[in-house]
């Protein structure tokens, strides 16, 4: 049991940075989607290419997000091997991340609204 034990406190040591930089970038994707729905300016040329760098900045920052949350899944796959447990943790760290980064950007989007 210590072995495991150690072997998971190595496997989240390691994946600490990935973790963080996934976590931020989802924020970040997630928040470039609530913003391209919004209608900023008069005209329509205006409001398309707005939308368009939003979803480009979208899918740079989303894609970020699943590299590193795949690097966590590499870690944990080295230290604990290709066990379900293994797989277990990382799924279970990919749904917290995308959960709360969604979480966030819904947030502060309903505290904007509330403010107005």
């Amino acid at each position: 049991m210590n072995e495991f034990m150690e072997s998971l406190r190595l496997s989240f040591d390691c994946s600490i940075n990935y973790l963080t930089w996934a976590f931020f970038s989802l924020v970040t994707a997630f928040a470039f989607d609530r913003l391209s729905d919004m209608k900023r300016f008069k005209n329509r040329v205006g409001n398309c290419i707005s939308r368009l760098i939003c979803k480009a900045y979208f899918i740079v920052f989303f894609l970020i997000g699943v590299a590193n949350i795949n690097y966590i899944r590499e870690i944990f796959s080295f230290y604990l091997g290709s066990s379900i447990i293994s797989n277990t943790f990382w799924l279970l760290i990919m749904v917290v991340l995308v959960v709360n980064a969604g979480l966030v950007v819904i947030g502060i989007g309903d505290k904007k609204s509330k403010d107005l």
